[in-house]
Order: C-alpha cells, then sequence, then structure tokens
C-alpha cells in the first residue's frame, strides 16, 4: 500500500511541475481545471471520432461493467482467494475487463450492428462524448477507496462526488440518449433471415 501511495505522490510532482510551467507561461490552472479540461476535451474528442451511435453502446457497456462490478459477490470472494481483497487497482481492473468483454460482446452482436449506422450531428457527437467521460469518471470515484480520492478538489467534487452531481452523471447519458436517438425517420431492421 505505502509503494502506491510513494507512486502517486510522483504523479502528483509531475502535475505540480506542469501546473508550475504553465503558471509561468501566464496560463494560472489549477489541478481542478487541469482535470476538467482533460475530462471535457477527451471525452468530445472521442465522441466525435466514433459517433453518437457507439457512444451510446459505450455508456450501455459503462452501466452493464459498474452493475457486475458493485453487484457480483464472486469478485469479492476471487479477490479474496488472490489476496488482494480491497485492492483498488483490482476493482478498476475488473470494471475495465468487463468493459471490454461486454463491448467485444455487442460489437459483434447483430442488434448492436444494426443500432450503429450513424454518427450523427457534431453536437449530438460531442454531447454524448462528454456525457459518457463524466460517467466513467463518477464511476472511477465510486469504485475507488475513500482515500484514494480524498485529494480531489473541491470543484471536481462538487461536480463528480457530490450526491446531486453523482446522480447527474449516472442519469444524463440516458436523458441524452431519449433526447437525441436516432435519426428522424431511421428504421431498424432486425430480421437477418433475408426474406421480405
Amino acid at each position: 500500500m505505502a509503494d502506491e501511495y510513494k507512486n502517486s505522490s510522483c504523479y502528483t510532482d509531475r502535475v505540480n511541475t506542469l501546473l508550475a510551467w504553465l503558471s509561468a507561461q501566464g496560463i494560472p490552472v489549477s489541478w481542478d481545471g487541469l482535470f476538467l479540461s482533460f475530462v471535457c476535451l477527451l471525452g468530445t474528442g472521442v465522441g466525435l471520432a466514433v459517433g453518437r451511435d457507439r457512444m451510446a453502446l459505450m455508456s450501455l457497456t459503462s452501466y452493464v461493467a459498474y452493475a457486475v462490478v458493485t453487484s457480483t459477490p464472486l469478485l469479492g470472494i476471487v479477490a479474496q482467494y488472490a489476496g488482494a481483497d480491497g485492492s483498488p487497482a483490482l476493482r478498476i481492473g475488473w470494471f475495465g475487463g468487463f468493459f471490454a468483454l461486454v463491448m467485444v460482446l455487442l460489437l459483434r452482436s447483430p442488434v448492436a450492428q444494426a443500432f450503429m449506422p450513424s454518427k450523427g450531428p457534431l453536437f449530438e457527437r460531442a454531447l454524448n462524448g462528454l456525457l459518457c467521460a463524466g460517467l466513467l469518471v463518477v464511476m472511477a470515484i465510486v469504485l475507488l477507496p475513500p482515500a484514494y480520492t480524498a485529494g480531489i478538489g473541491p470543484l471536481t467534487k462538487n461536480i463528480f462526488a457530490d450526491p446531486i452531481g453523482r446522480s447527474f452523471w449516472f442519469l444524463m447519458p440516458i436523458v441524452g440518449f431519449v433526447l437525441f436517438g436516432r435519426d428522424a425517420g431511421m428504421t431498424i431492421d432486425l430480421d437477418d433471415s433475408g426474406e421480405g
């Protein structure tokens, strides 16, 4: 456990060095500002690149992986047997593993292929990417023990860790899919038989 905090301190020093350099360049940025900028840019960029429908699939996959990791007692038993009970890296690893597994299975599914023909307008792609990124940040904060998230800045804590903020990020991707769903007039043919 001490090694994990030592590594964390190393990253803290690097980020502090970056913040000092930005400040010397006349760009005063806080930890919160840097983190929130990174989340916004990454989420928006991924959303623009992969499209609205694939972002919906990524959010659905996130919900499934989160539900499995937080609700399956067998994972705790396996972690305890392996001697890694309580390890934050293991919980995040379980989440990442289930996320990848569900994503691969869904991408190969004919139903998912029928639901992903369109990238959607730029605004919807960017918004869905941002909502998915916020959802993943909230899930990571919830999966990590409080000792690891205690150092989160006040702005980030209010946006992602506060009960209202957490509820917002958990629900908004669903609201986004309802508001910015399929293109008007688009039909989905799930009949794979080739008839009619």
